[in-house]
C-alpha cells in the first residue's frame, strides 16, 4: 500500500478499550503519526517545513527545504540550524504581511490550504516554487501548526516563459512582416498606376524613360518581396528539418572571392570601398557553395546598410588548418554592446520602430546563423558603437568522399537575380 502524507495524516485514530481518548493521548498519537510521516518526508523530493502557530517558529524542516533556504539566504547547511527560528523572517519584506493575512483568512474560513508562488535565486539560477501552506487543527478547532510544502516548478515556468516568448516573437513577426510586405507592394501599385496612366493616355513615347524607370522600380521591389518570402520559407524549412545542404568539396577561397566580385560594382556605386584578403589561394572543404555564397552576400548586404559613404568593408579569409575563418568587417555605425547577444535571434531588430533608417524583417542574420551551424560552424559578432562591426564565421575544414546531395527546389536559377534578391533591401 502506498503511504502518502495525506493518507498518514487522515488515518483514523485508534480508540482505547473504554472508547475514551484523552486530549493528551490524541496529541501523543498525532505526534507519533507526524514522526512517522517525517521519516517518509526526508526521502521525498519536496521541501517540507512545520511551524508552530501563531508565532511561526520552525519545529521541523527536511533537508530539501533547508537547501532551498540556505542557498537563497545564508550558509547554514543543516536543518537543525533553523529550528526555533521564525519562518516569517526568511520571507521578502513585501510578502510577510500578505502571507500572514492569507493564513489568518484560511484558518477563519477553515480552508484546506493556501497556495502561493515564489521565485528565488539559488546558486545563481532563478528557481520557481509553488508553496502550499496547510493548517493542522486540534480537536477544539484550534490551529496547532502550519505545514509548508515547497514544490519546485522551475521546468514548468521555463516552458511557460518560452511559450510566451514565442508568442511575443510571433506577434512581432506579424508586425514586421506586414510592414515589410506593404512597403514594396505600395511602391509597385503606385508605379503600376503611373505606367497605366501613360499607356491609357498615349503618353508612352513622351515618357519612355520614366516608364522603363518604373519597370525597374517594380522589378527591384519584386526582388525585395521574393527575398522576404524566401527567408521566411527557409527559416520554416530549417525549423522542420526540410532544408538540406548539397555538400561537395569546393575551394572556399574561390567561392568567397567570386561572391565579392559579383557585387563590387554595386558597392562602389554606393561610395563604399571593399577589400578582400586571404592567407591562402586554395582551401578545399565540404560545403554547399550556394549557401556559402548566400551567407557572404547577406553579411556584405548587412555591412552596406550600416556603412556610410567613403566607408570600408573588409572581408578576410584565414586558413587555420582544421578550420577556416571568414570575417566581414565594416566601418559603419556599429551595434550597441547590449544588443550583440540578440542580433542572431529571429525577428529581432535593434531598432523596432517602423520609421527606422534601415529596413529589415529581422530574419537575415538568424538565417545566416542557421546556415553556418548546418555546416558545423559557428558565427560571432563584435562591435563598437559608431566605429563599426565585425562578423566572424568559423567553418570546419573537412571533406566528403563524394557529393552529398539532397533533391531540393532552387527557386532562382539566374545568378544575377540571386544577387539582386540578396541586395534588394538596400
Amino acid at each position: 500500500m502506498k503511504y502518502t502524507l495525506k493518507r498518514i495524516l487522515e488515518k483514523p485514530f485508534l480508540h482505547s478499550k473504554n472508547n475514551i481518548v484523552t486530549q493528551k493521548k490524541l496529541n501523543s498519537r498525532l505526534e507519533d503519526k507526524l514522526q512517522y510521516a517525517i521519516r517518509i518526508i526526508e526521502y521525498i523530493d519536496l521541501g517540507f517545513v512545520r511551524c508552530s502557530y501563531p508565532d511561526f517558529k520552525i519545529i521541523y524542516m527536511n533537508q530539501k527545504s533547508c537547501n532551498y533556504i540556505q542557498k537563497s539566504y545564508l550558509k547554514a547547511e543543516l536543518p537543525s540550524y533553523f529550528i526555533g527560528k521564525n519562518y516569517i523572517d526568511y520571507l521578502p519584506i513585501d510578502e510577510k504581511a500578505k502571507l500572514i493575512m492569507e493564513i489568518e483568512n484560511m484558518i477563519q474560513k477553515k480552508d484546506d490550504s493556501v497556495f502561493r508562488h515564489a521565485n528565488y535565486i539559488i546558486q545563481g539560477e532563478e528557481t520557481f516554487f509553488k508553496i502550499m501552506y496547510r493548517p493542522l487543527f486540534e480537536l477544539n478547532d484550534q490551529v496547532k501548526e502550519i505545514t509548508i510544502i515547497y514544490i519546485d516548478v522551475t521546468e514548468e515556468m521555463k516552458a511557460k516563459n518560452k511559450i510566451e516568448k514565442t508568442i511575443k516573437m510571433r506577434d512581432e513577426l506579424f508586425v514586421n512582416v506586414s510592414h515589410e510586405l506593404k512597403t514594396p507592394l505600395n511602391v509597385i501599385f503606385s508605379t503600376n498606376q503611373l505606367i497605366e496612366f501613360y499607356l491609357r493616355n498615349d503618353l508612352f513615347k513622351d515618357n519612355k524613360e520614366k516608364v522603363f524607370s518604373g519597370v525597374s522600380i517594380i522589378k527591384k521591389n519584386c526582388y525585395k518581396l521574393t527575398k522576404l518570402i524566401n527567408n521566411i520559407i527557409d527559416s520554416s524549412k530549417i525549423d522542420c528539418g526540410f532544408l538540406k545542404l548539397n555538400l561537395s568539396n569546393e575551394n572556399i577561397v574561390e567561392i568567397v572571392e567570386d561572391s565579392i566580385q559579383s557585387v563590387t560594382e554595386h558597392i562602389k556605386s554606393k561610395g563604399i570601398n571593399i577589400v578582400f584578403d586571404t592567407n591562402t589561394e586554395e582551401k578545399i572543404i565540404a560545403c554547399d557553395a550556394e549557401k556559402i555564397e548566400r551567407i557572404i552576400l547577406n553579411l556584405i548586404s548587412n555591412a552596406i546598410k550600416f556603412t556610410n559613404k567613403d566607408g570600408y568593408i573588409f572581408v578576410n579569409l584565414i586558413d587555420k588548418g582544421n578550420t577556416v575563418e571568414i570575417s566581414v568587417e565594416d566601418t559603419g555605425i556599429g551595434i550597441d554592446k547590449k544588443n550583440l547577444d540578440r542580433i542572431f535571434e529571429r525577428f529581432h531588430q535593434v531598432d523596432k520602430s517602423l520609421s527606422r533608417n534601415t529596413e529589415g524583417s529581422g530574419i537575415g542574420l538568424a538565417l545566416v546563423k542557421s546556415l553556418v551551424e548546418m555546416h558545423g560552424g559557428k558565427i560571432s559578432a563584435d562591435s563598437n558603437f559608431d566605429k563599426g562591426s565585425v562578423f566572424k564565421i568559423e567553418l570546419p575544414a573537412k571533406t566528403v568522399e563524394e557529393t552529398e546531395s539532397t533533391v531540393q527546389t532552387k527557386p532562382i536559377d539566374n545568378k544575377n537575380d540571386m544577387i539582386n534578391i540578396e541586395f534588394s533591401d538596400i
